[in-house]
């Protein structure tokens, strides 16, 4: 009798647990050196679930190879032609051409396209599996991986995309909306690329990111990486900035971002990308997430990295017994890192546009006499300016960056220069000077004070701490102009990169280059510094021609980095830049692997207020200043 018969009335209810596993998918394996995507990899998981018991409490579900006509719903026509052309390669060849696969962070023999249909094929055999009803979750021990292979290259150990073809056959018989969680520690661009624009699945991925530097690198993974067109926020990535992150940590971005999103995107069936790179004990993921911190998958497991012959199996092993229904032992009380919540505050404040359970939660008047802080802000700053030192603001028309609750929201954005500074500006006074500092900094910032009664903020005991203030009070005086240009914060984290590269580019351009200043200083500060950088970068050539020296006020967040394919720039920045960090953290930064990129690293103890650190740095900035200054006479 065939599942969903009726035996004496009763319907027969599906196995819970089917697996794939097939043995000559160990037939792919690098014929020249040691390569840590082995065969050995699916073989040590299965003897685990074996010696465990798990195996025999499942239904082996027959593998087979994928069809052309599946893998090509994913991967071009080329892709696949390149692939299967590889059983005809000879010895010789592959090591001829090794070089050339390891830069796409692959190796291949004979039996290379044999594995690669029976990765993809036996995954999507899971997937129907459970789609069709034969069983209610699966497990698909499969390997090559396929997560990194994108429609048009194979890379990173994959050839074909395993769960994105899986999914594309699925929804090719039956119109069903499907989320694809990834965790393993490498992004998987592949399966992002699949379905940036479909918002018929949900691709969320917990990632190892590092700023872009991690593989498979680049902004795709980042947290404002959220699809395009119709698929717009359907991409949803959770970037660690670093290795070493725990249990805790996944545990809370399940919380707080996986669990919500899925919820409220409600699928009919779930994919687990399950790369177990990110377990403890791993080389090449270096996290310490234990199998059970990991063991969340359901429905359909397809396995991608993970290269510890042990981690592997022992974490493979506990989500086996997830999938089963078998309890786990409790994991001891966990605290989520620093670094863990504020990725997912980021996270959330990227997706709180398109996802009613992400972002903030204050409710604002839609009428009424209301004015926000960055409204009361902006006027009271350009009011002291120019009573103080005579400095006139101008707006800088920018585009809305600032999304809040699918909302536009004006940034704080604005630029204020000197009287002397230009003379469009200044009631037509013609001097033109040859000195200028420009100062990039972030908006001043609120302390407050809130009743705990009442919630109200007590005004009399907050206050608004402008450290910018103390700057230009310092240099204003002088007969160097002075710009000074407020940076937005934006609240949302939406497109901020290039919000920075508007102010950089547009303030050069429009002003700074007009009135052609010789001798420029640059002077940023917290979000300012990323300006800096940016505007480094975009006008190379004509700021390393006038400027004579960089301050960056780096007290606290990554210090910036000068980009890589830009080595002129790079010993340009060390040689006429200022860092001013902690004293503590200058050893650790001069070591550091960006060391030769973030410039001339200089100790301030000034503890972490900033308001001290400013005051502490400012002897040290005009020191610096002046010597850099020496020598171009007024």
């Amino acid at each position: 009798m065939e599942n969903g018969d009726i035996a004496e009335g009763k319907p027969i209810i599906p196995p819970k647990v089917c697996y794939i596993y097939d043995t000559r998918m160990m037939q792919h394996e690098c014929i020249s050196d040691f390569h840590p995507e082995q065969p050995l990899r699916i073989s040590s998981i299965f003897t685990k679930l074996a010696e465990a018991g798990c195996i025999h409490r499942m239904v082996h579900i027959p593998c087979r190879e994928a069809l052309q006509e599946e893998v090509t719903l994913v991967h071009t026509q080329k892709l696949w032609d390149t692939v299967e052309g590889f059983q005809n390669i000879s010895n010789d060849e592959i090591l001829n051409q090794a070089s050339y696969y390891e830069l796409l962070s692959l190796y291949l023999n004979r039996n290379t396209p044999l594995a690669a249909r029976l990765s993809c094929g036996g995954t999507i055999e899971a997937a129907l599996a459970v789609a069709e009803g034969r069983c209610q979750r699966a497990l698909a021990i499969v390997r090559p991986p396929g997560h990194h292979a994108e429609p048009r290259e194979f890379m990173g150990f994959c050839f074909y995309n395993n769960v994105a073809v899986a999914t594309k056959v699925v929804q090719a018989r039956a119109p069903t909306k499907v989320l694809i969680l990834d965790w393993d520690v490498h992004h998987g661009n592949g399966i992002h690329l699949a379905f940036e624009d479909d918002p018929s699945v949900l691709y969320i991925s917990i990632h190892r990111y590092e700023g872009g530097t991690f593989y498979p690198c680049g902004e795709l993974g980042g947290p404002k990486s959220c699809g395009k067109g119709a698929g717009l926020g359907f991409s949803v990535n959770i970037p660690w900035p670093d290795a070493g992150m725990r249990d805790a940590d996944y545990l809370y971005v399940f919380h707080h971002v996986v669990m919500p999103i899925a919820m409220e995107f409600s699928p009919e069936l779930v994919f687990v990308s399950a790369g177990f790179d990110a377990a403890d004990g791993d080389d090449l993921g270096e996290c310490h997430v234990t199998p059970a911190g990991l063991a969340n998958g359901r429905v359909v497991v397809a396995l991608e990295g993970g290269y510890n012959l042990d981690s592997i199996s022992d974490s493979t092993l506990a989500v086996t017994k997830v999938l089963l229904g078998d309890p786990l032992p409790p994991l001891p009380p966990l605290s989520p890192s620093e670094e863990a919540v504020k990725t997912v505050w980021e996270v959330g404040m990227a997706q709180s546009q398109y996802w009613e359970c992400m972002g903030p939660r204050i409710p604002v008047p839609k009428k009424g006499s209301t004015l926000s802080l960055d409204e009361i802000l902006i006027s009271h700053r350009a009011e002291s300016l120019y009573t103080k030192h005579n400095i006139i603001q101008v707006n800088l028309p920018l585009r809305e960056h600032c999304l809040i609750g699918g909302k536009l929201a004006l940034s704080y954005a604005i630029v204020t220069f000197t009287p002397s500074t230009f003379s469009f500006i200044s009631c037509r006074v013609t001097s033109n000077p040859t000195h200028l500092i420009m100062l990039v900094h972030e908006p001043p910032e609120v302390r407050a004070v809130v009743d705990p009664i009442t919630c109200k903020v007590l005004l009399g005991s907050s206050y608004v701490v402008d450290v910018s203030q103390d700057i230009i009070s310092w240099f204003a005086p002088s007969k160097v102009a002075f710009a000074d240009v407020t940076v937005p914060l934006n609240p949302a984290r939406i497109l901020d990169d290039e919000l920075d590269r508007d102010i950089a580019m547009y303030t050069w351009d429009n002003y700074l280059s007009l009135e052609n200043p010789q001798h420029i200083i640059l002077i940023g500060q917290g979000k300012g510094c990323d300006v800096i950088i940016n505007l480094l970068g975009m006008r190379s050539a004509s700021v390393m021609q006038k400027t004579r020296g960089v301050v960056q006020i780096a007290n606290e967040g990554p210090v910036p980095t000068i980009p890589r394919n830009y080595p002129e720039l790079r010993d340009w920045y060390s040689e006429n830049s200022q860092v001013l960090v902690p004293i503590a953290q200058v050893d650790e930064l001069e070591s550091g692997r960006f060391a030769n990129r973030q410039g001339a690293f200089v100790g301030i103890d000034g503890g972490n207020d900033l308001s001290t650190f400013v005051r502490s740095a400012l002897p040290r900035i005009e020191e610096f200043i002046e010597a850099k200054l020496n020598g171009y006479s007024q």
